[in-house]
Order: structure tokens, then sequence, then C-alpha cells
């Protein structure tokens, strides 16, 4: 009451001014009445998070279009499980570019080799960054990895030294020698002692692309019972099983600070590795000589690979086998040096990792100024993401989607001019540190075990599964057996 009359004597004898202020007096009296009693609260609050959810379904107008998402999750639920399907689908609908949004952060997908070799080659300096993920902030110790790192000067030093020390401690006799004299030789006495039984050649895998690895960081040769082997694939199991396809708190920050024995996990095993990495570093410190070499990129799925496709098309296989038995024999283990000779091979190994690409997303990159990409005007700090899967599904692209490795060959048996949308190894700044090593590392292990083994399953078996699973946004093979018979001298 007091207050009406206080508003009387403001009004004086403005009517219309009095009726309009009695009303919105009435009005406020009645909604906090109403926000009194628990009815109204929860109306309040279910309205705050309807408009919140509305809002975060709000994308910038200089985005490309793209998939509707869910309130607060947007597109999240296309990343739960093989996001490569789901979002090349997408691209089918929407496009070369769209954008999804992956709880709070929009991103730009990028679709077809048109613009993604703008973006990675014609324009790499303004494609160059990393954007800031809440996990691979501790796995880089804050963003302190190459991987990882933001385009600035101290990043570009460091792959500049990583660079120089691959040239110099991976050459092809340096790489040749981890596998012929410390690798090899244990893969192919496992494989002759199973005397036709099957076995998983998954450590085996792991055990050649370890000892390569190693052997240039660390001048370690591991057997596959080594203790430290066996602790190094251990961490390496609880990360990727821990990372997933990615964590709910790289995409929505608030949920950084919501206790999770997940995230727990996930810093536990970081803080592992990191401290076996630099127990590794101080040992060698104490006697360091010019020498240490730098870590590499692992391919030991694109091996496992192989060894399926081969299984599951002996026709392919045999082929590979004649090639190196007319080219070198099998008395001895192939060189890097004989790439050229090994057309076939090579041909086999390009169109694995098309059909397979173990990574088939890139790692997202973020603009470093404001640019254009595909018609679009993008400002800074967007962040895009190269679908490499999609590049090496395009039917556009590709005469055929199946596994047919003579497609890189030309008529006369000699490879053919790489199609422009074969891009396993990303390109630009960010591109594949490794690539060259990798490429020696890879051709070098299939050959030495097409040369010596002829792999199958046991008769009746069902062959490997050709259907990937992924984990942690890589390609992986299901769990499966072969034999692996000698090469008949």
């Amino acid at each position: 009451m007091q207050l009406y009359i206080a508003l009387v004597k403001f009004c004086g004898r403005n009517f219309e001014r009095l009726l309009f202020y009695s009303m919105l007096l009435l009005i406020l009296e009645r909604a906090l009445g109403f926000l009194t009693t628990p009815f109204g609260v929860l109306s309040v609050v279910l309205m705050i998070l309807i408009l919140a959810g509305l809002w975060t379904l709000h994308r910038p107008g200089y985005l490309p279009p793209g998939p509707p998402g869910y309130p607060f999750i947007g597109n999240m639920l296309d990343m739960a499980d093989n996001a490569h399907l789901s979002l090349t689908a997408h691209s089918k609908q929407y496009g070369d570019m769209f954008s999804i949004k992956l709880g709070t952060l929009d991103i730009v997908m990028l679709n077809s080799i048109g613009v993604v070799k703008e973006a990675l080659v014609k324009k790499q300096d303004a494609f160059a960054d990393r954007p800031s993920f809440f996990t691979g902030d501790i796995f880089s110790e804050g963003r302190r990895n190459i991987s990882n790192g933001e385009y600035n000067p101290t990043w570009k030093c460091l792959r500049k030294y990583a660079h120089q020390g691959i040239r110099h401690f991976a050459k092809p006799d340096q790489v040749e020698r981890y596998i012929h004299e410390e690798t090899f030789p244990q893969i192919r006495e496992f494989i002759e002692n199973k005397d036709g039984r099957p076995f998983d050649p998954k450590p085996l895998v792991m055990l050649m692309v370890a000892n390569v690895i190693c052997g240039m960081c660390f001048g370690t040769k591991y057997s596959l019972e080594d203790p430290e082997l066996l602790y190094i694939l251990k961490l390496i199991k609880e990360l990727t099983a821990a990372t997933g396809n990615g964590f709910a708190a790289d995409f929505a920050p608030v949920l950084q600070y919501v206790p999770s024995p997940a995230i727990r996990n996930f810093k536990r095993i970081c803080q592992e590795w990191v401290m076996f990495i630099q127990d590794k570093v101080d040992e060698h410190r104490k006697d360091f000589k010019p020498g240490s070499p730098p870590a590499i990129a692992q391919t030991r799925h694109a091996v496992e690979w192989t060894i399926v496709y081969l299984v599951h098309f002996p026709d392919v296989q045999a082929k590979v086998h004649q090639e190196i038995e007319e080219q070198i024999g099998v008395d001895c283990l192939p060189n890097i040096s004989d790439k050229d000779r090994f057309l076939f091979c090579q041909a086999v190994i390009m169109e694995i990792m098309r059909v397979r690409t173990v990574v088939p997303l890139s790692l997202p990159l973020k603009t470093t100024c404001a640019t254009t990409l595909g018609g679009f005007n993008l400002p800074k700090k967007t962040v895009v993401w190269p679908n490499l899967w999609a590049l090496h599904m395009d039917e556009r692209e590709w005469d055929n989607l199946e596994f047919h490795p003579e497609r890189f060959l030309n008529d006369e048996g000699n490879l053919a001019p790489k199609p422009e949308s074969y891009l396993p190894f990303s390109a630009g700044r960010r591109g594949c540190l490794g690539e060259a090593l990798v490429k020696d590392e890879l051709f070098l292990m299939f050959t030495c075990l097409l040369q010596q083994f002829v792999f199958t399953v046991q008769p009746g078996a069902e062959k490997p599964s050709l259907v990937p699973y992924c984990e942690a946004f890589n390609l992986r093979c299901q769990k499966y057996e072969i034999i692996g018979r000698k090469q008949n001298k």
C-alpha cells in the first residue's frame, strides 16, 4: 500500500501514467508471488534452460550451413562412433564445406580435395594454427609439442630441429639396420616356431615399429617379452582406451571443472608417459654423445591392415610374392633402395592407406588471420577440420571405392601420377613430420614379411574382419589370428 501511495504521488493527475504503472506494479507483484512457489521456481529455471539451449544452437552467419544439432551438445552424437562415416555422410547433403557444433565450439569440416588443398597448400600460413583442447593441452603439457603447439616462432624452431633430426638419424641404411638386424630375425623366428599354428600378429607388428622408434630415440632394442616394451604397450593401450573418441570437456569447457574419474585416469596415464620419457632423457643426458635421434610416427596400424587385406585377397598377395621373387628372390632381405623395383608392392601399400586411412580425420586447424575458403569469409581463430576419409572415398575422384591396387599403376605397370585426392599424411604446415620415414619403414616391413611368409587363416576359419573400429580417431583392426607359412625357396 505504501508503494501504491508513493506511485500516486509520483504520477500526480496523469491518469494514463498512473494506470500504466499500476498495472506494471500488479504484474510484478503477481510474478514475485509466483516465484515464491516451487512450481514458479521450476518454471523459471526451465525457461532459462530452454533459452540457453536455443542459444547454443546458434551459429555465426559467416559459417557454411550444416546438419542441425541438439541443445548444449550440438553434433557431438556424430562423434560417438565412426565419426569419419557420419561426417562424410553429411557432406553428401551439405557439400564440400559444412559447419558442425561440438558443444560450444563451431567447426568447419573440409570434405573435398578442392577446399583442403586451398586451405593446406595455397593458404597454408593462414591455416597453420591449432585450436586448444582440454585433453590435448594435458597430453602436450600445455601445448608444448609439435602436434598441439601454437603456431609461433617456438613451434617453428621445434619443427625445424625435429625435421633435421629425422633426416640425420633416420637415413635409409639406419632404418634397414634396425629392421634387418634387430627386429625381423625375432619376427621370423617367432612365426617359424609357430609351425603353422594361428597367432595374433599385432604384438609382432608393434615390436617391429617399437624397435625402430626406440632404437632411434634411445638406442634400445627390445624382445617380445622385454618388461620395458610390455610397459610401453600397456601405457599406449591405456591411453587409447582412456581417450576413446574424445572427451566432452574438449568441447564444453565448463565440464573441465566437474569431477570425472575418466579425466583423472587420463591425467594419470599422461603423467606416467611423460615421466617415462623424462627418465629416458635424463638417462641419456648423463653420457650424451651427438646422436640422440627424434621420435617418429607409428605405422603399426597400416602394417596390420596390409596383412588383413592380403589374407582377404590371396590373388593380390600372390602378385606381391611374384614381384619380390622376380626382383630379388628370397635369400636377401629387401632394402629401401629396391623400392623402384617393387612397383606393385608400392601400389598395394598406397591402396591400403587409401581404403583404410589410419587417421581418417586429420587434426583440427585454426586460422591465424581473417581469410577466405571455398567462397566463405572466415575470421581469425576459425576452427577447420580436414576429413581425409572423405577425400579417399570421394566418388568424383576415384573410379571405384573398392580395394584395387592397380589404380595406382598405368598400362605399362609403372606407378601412375599420384591422384590429387590421395592425402594420407595431410599437407601444409601441419603435415606429417615423418612422412618420408614412415613410407620407407612401412615399405621395408611389408616387403620383408611378404618375402619370407605367405599369410592365410586356418582351414575353415573366418577371415579377419575388414570392418574397422575407431579408437582415439584411428581406424584399427578387429582382433584376429592368422597363419604364416614359410615361402618356398
